[in-house]
This record gives C-alpha cells, structure tokens and sequence, in this order.
C-alpha cells in the first residue's frame, strides 16, 4: 500500500511549474536528513528542524515561488512549530524563519544562494547564482 502524502499537490504542482518553465540550476546542497544539516561544497551546516524542511521544499521548488500559505501549511502540517512557538502570527512566523535560514545560506555560500522574497505573490523563491 502506498503512503499518503498530503502534500503531493504541492510537490505535483512544483514538479509541473519546473517542467513548463526549466527552473534554476541546482545549487551543491546535500541533505542530510538523519541529522538535520546540510552540506555545501563539503561544509556542514547545521538547521533547526523548520530551516532544514523550509530549504528542503524551497530547493525542490527549483527557482518556483511557494506562496506563505503553502509554506505555512507544510511547515505545520509537518509539526514543525510548536504553538508556543509562535509569536504573534502564522506569518511573522514564517517570515522568521526565512529570515534566519536566509542568514545561514548566504554566510555558507558567499551570498550565492539566497532565499528572495516575491512581495507581489506574497512566498519566497530559493535563488542559486
């Protein structure tokens, strides 16, 4: 019996959006899913549990711009924010963590992956340069 993944239709609808419009190039990230982190050219770096699950989707997304409510969606459907946790809004919660996972990415790699922020969809795109 095939498992259930309730967020196939994200992944579906990523995987469709990457096919019609080729996406980015894939930046040298390894995930290391056991423990958490990431390595990119051999450096580890170490992600709390949302930052490592945000990359991940986001890297999946392939240049795609995922809407906050997706992003939020996935992150709390995966029990990834504890309620107390969460500051003021689901939104300020995200924004958060793209915050600090984008401060993370751009020390790894000298700024050249970033995590962009598309204002007029209201998500957030992975960038490799």
């Amino acid at each position: 019996m095939e498992r259930y993944d309730p967020h196939q239709s994200l992944l579906d609808k990523i995987s469709r959006k990457n096919d019609r419009e080729g996406g980015v190039p894939k930046a040298r990230i390894l995930f290391n899913c056991n423990k958490q982190c990431i390595y990119y050219n051999r450096k580890k770096v170490h992600l709390k549990p949302q930052e490592f699950q945000l990359l991940w989707l986001l890297y999946r997304a392939n240049g795609a711009v995922l809407r906050n409510a997706e992003l939020e969606n996935f992150l709390y459907d995966q029990q990834l924010f504890d309620n107390a946790d969460i500051p003021l809004t689901s939104d300020s919660c995200i924004s958060a963590a793209v915050f600090t996972l984008g401060k993370k990415l751009r020390a790894m790699s000298d700024g050249k992956v970033t995590i962009v922020r598309q204002r007029n969809v209201g998500g957030y795109a992975l960038s490799v340069s």
